[in-house]
């Protein structure tokens, strides 16, 4: 099979690896109240999430091979609830994303919880810095990612034509530890923010799958820990199950999927509050080693991804005493390589050059 085929499940997808929104990592995530310091302080955010031509102001998608199509649109929702208690914070996220990919939808769930703890006392100094651990586990999953091909699969005695190849339940997982400093600034309501972390990710599928058509008769494709096997539907009375070793294949495509890396990733923000409003912007550069899968990129002389620059900007005007309007944008160098791990694998790197932006508008509460 060419390499370009199993490329076909994610080439407008989104990669590998840092959580959703590292970018803004602040000390203090959920301001305390002043009127009532042992009250716990919670925040909620809901927020609808898209990328398409459109919103796109700033040109992304006009180099893109997929300039003026809905390839690579993208349309989801998120919520976050952060709560705090004196120096203790908590965090649950869920993220819902679909990703347009020609005649395919790919539907996927981001998670993630967190908990922060401050090293020092609240009600320290006003003007002293603030110093924060974090340890968090996130991941995403799918419950298959599908696309048609009409790609030629020539492998020992098999000589096909591909019509459909599946990733069965793709998941990753990650633990992430990180040291958060905050400190105001001498400019009235504008702090900043610095912050490093470490982390480890797991990606799986429970396998890939695919159909064919052999001489005219459809066949079932099931890419195992050590062979191909082609398997003919029960109309093809005269077939035979055919099986070649993944030795005689271009890649070990179960393999080649299912991996282990390491994450470390660092940046900053600045916040600026002024009364009724407040704004943000970040930065995270994050890196990544992936056991197995650079090597092999390299030795097949293919382009491989291990850093991204990730930009986030945002917005928020008061609507009440405790609800806000949010609008926040986002830019990644290398399209989602940092948030979604299990989509990437030797096969789907190259689609990982384009550079991406999202856009996030939504409500944030206060109680």
């Amino acid at each position: 099979m060419r390499r370009a085929a199993l490329c076909a499940l994610l080439p407008a997808c989104a990669g590998v690896t840092a959580a959703p929104l590292d970018a803004l990592l602040s000390a203090e995530p959920v301001r305390l109240s002043t009127e009532r310091p042992g009250r716990i302080a919670w925040q909620f955010e809901l927020a609808r999430d898209l990328a398409n031509e459109r919103l796109d102001v700033l040109g992304l998608r006009a180099s893109s091979a997929y300039a003026g199509t809905s390839i690579g649109d993208y349309a989801g929702q998120h919520l976050r609830l952060q709560a705090r208690q004196g120096r203790l914070s908590g965090e649950f996220a869920l993220w819902k994303r679909a990703i347009e990919d020609r005649s395919d939808t790919h539907r996927l769930t981001t998670w993630q919880t967190a908990a922060q703890w401050q090293l020092d006392q609240p009600d320290r100094h006003e003007h002293a810095a603030r110093w924060a651990v974090r340890a968090s586990a996130w991941g995403n999953q799918a419950h298959r990612l599908t696309r048609a091909t009409r790609r030629p699969l020539v492998a020992g005695s098999l000589d096909s034509q591909l019509g459909e190849l599946q990733i069965l339940q793709p998941r990753d997982r990650q633990l992430q530890l990180d040291l958060i400093a905050s400190r105001p600034l001498p400019a009235a309501g504008l702090s900043a923010s610095a912050f490093v972390g470490l982390g480890h990710s797991r990606v799986g599928n429970r396998g890939v799958t695919g159909s064919a058509s052999v001489a005219g008769c459809p066949y079932g494709l099931d890419f195992g820990a050590e062979r191909l096997v082609a398997r003919p539907a029960g109309s093809c009375t005269d077939a035979l199950t055919l099986s070649v070793p993944n030795a005689l294949l271009p890649y070990d495509a179960l393999r080649e999927s299912n991996y282990r890396a390491r994450l470390a990733h660092l940046g900053g923000s600045l916040r600026l509050e002024r009364s009724g409003w407040s704004a943000a912007i970040g930065y995270e550069f994050a890196q990544t080693w992936r056991r197995d899968i650079d090597a092999l990129l390299r030795q097949r002389g293919e382009a491989g991804y291990q850093r991204n620059h990730i930009l986030i900007g945002e917005l928020r005007l008061d609507l009440t005493e405790h609800l806000s309007a949010l609008l926040r944008a986002q830019y990644l160098q290398h399209q989602f390589l940092g948030e979604l791990p299990l989509a990437y694998n030797t096969q789907t790197a190259a689609r990982f050059s384009q550079r991406y932006g999202l856009v996030s508008a939504g409500l944030v509460a206060r109680f």
